[in-house]
């Protein structure tokens, strides 16, 4: 099979084999919502972008990455629970299977990182000690629900600490569960998402909590229970969910301009238009005349999306750690910060992957 010039760049800049199966417009979608995540905390809050969104892009980045995750994750899931049932492999196994796969995939650098947060920060005049037992145990959203201390160097990792929860629970449901209950059992969890951000919006950090977060999640697993048991479906389930998304992208186009967020949540909102654009990529991603498609074809972003997980990890850190440094010996404009702190985010997160992310994700692969 030819190799293309972008998988040539692709391979070059992430190690990826072009051969290997997987639906890379996905990694263009990461890429999106991590740069969206950046440049909320990066930009400035009277920025264009800042204003229309209600200081809201960073969430709105991380809600696709909930969307991405309950889909993949719930895809994995289900190809494997088949799997099992037809090999005999059992449901524990199964899980056990699934949960040293994410161990692999996502600790090594996760621990990497506080730890070393926790021996530097002596040096370099933060404090990340009150929240760490928070951070060692994927909790660190409800610390900072309970303390209100939401400002500091490492409140970007409460979306792992939720998405980690979620891993907790949903592997058993989709397991166990008998089939003709998991449309029910998804369908719940989005309602529960949806009524819990209504409940609770009076609360400061409220949509830090893990309930909050499941309309988003079970979108992602709505879309992979339709594709793995009802794929004919698939279509007419685009449709609808195309309907639904103009009407909702309309309700937040007034809730913009009215700075009124009441009427459907902001996290709703995005889940089902990713939701949308997740569904489009499964029907059309090699149509590569099309537009859309086209551009998520792009080998930049799917660099910057296979290592978005550093990018994501590393993004407040970076700065925090090195632009003191240069601010001591160097007398930069803002614009010349945004560009090193962009480099340094990018090769570190690409080493990170190439010598610490990728060995343990082929170790993943060979167990």
């Amino acid at each position: 099979m030819a190799v293309s010039t972008k998988d040539l760049f692709i391979l070059f800049l992430s190690g990826t084999s072009p051969s290997m199966q997987y639906t890379k417009q996905f990694d263009s979608v990461r890429a999106i919502a991590v740069i969206m995540v950046i440049v909320h905390h990066w930009g400035p809050e009277n920025g264009m972008l800042q204003r229309f969104t209600n200081q809201s892009l960073g969430p709105m980045g991380v809600d696709i990455f909930f969307v991405l995750s309950g889909f993949l994750i719930t895809n994995i899931l289900l190809a494997e629970k088949t799997k099992a049932e037809s090999g005999g492999l059992s449901k524990g196994m199964l899980v056990r299977k699934f949960y040293l796969r994410r161990v692999l995939r996502i600790f090594p650098i996760y621990y990497l990182t506080i730890f070393g947060l926790l021996a530097i920060q002596p040096h370099f005049g933060f404090d990340i000690k009150p929240a760490f037992g928070y951070l060692a145990t994927y909790t660190v959203n409800y610390y900072f629900i309970y303390t209100g201390d939401f400002g500091n160097l490492v409140n970007h990792l409460w979306s792992l600490s939720v998405e980690e929860q979620f891993y907790l629970v949903w592997p058993w449901m989709i397991v166990w569960f008998n089939k003709k209950y998991m449309g029910i059992t998804i369908a719940a969890c989005i309602v529960l998402g949806i009524s819990s951000q209504y409940l609770l919006s009076g609360m400061p950090l409220f949509n830090l909590h893990t309930i909050t977060c499941l309309d988003a999640l079970g979108m992602g697993a709505l879309l992979a229970w339709v594709r793995h048991y009802y794929p004919s479906q698939l279509p007419v389930f685009a449709k609808w969910i195309a309907v639904i998304s103009i009407l909702v992208v309309g309700i937040f186009v007034f809730e913009s301009l009215t700075e009124n967020w009441d009427i459907v949540p902001l996290r709703t909102i995005v889940s089902i238009a990713t939701v949308c654009l997740l569904t489009f990529i499964l029907e059309h991603q090699h149509a590569t005349k099309n537009l859309l498609i086209r551009f998520l074809n792009s080998p930049v972003l799917i660099f910057i999306g296979k290592i978005s997980y550093g990018i994501y990890l590393y993004h407040n850190i970076i700065p925090a750690i090195f632009n003191p440094l240069i601010n001591k010996y160097l007398h930069l404009n803002i614009t010349n910060f945004l560009l090193i702190d962009c480099s340094l985010l990018l090769v570190i997160s690409w080493l990170s992957y190439r010598f610490i992310e990728k060995p343990f994700i082929a170790l993943k692969k060979r167990l």
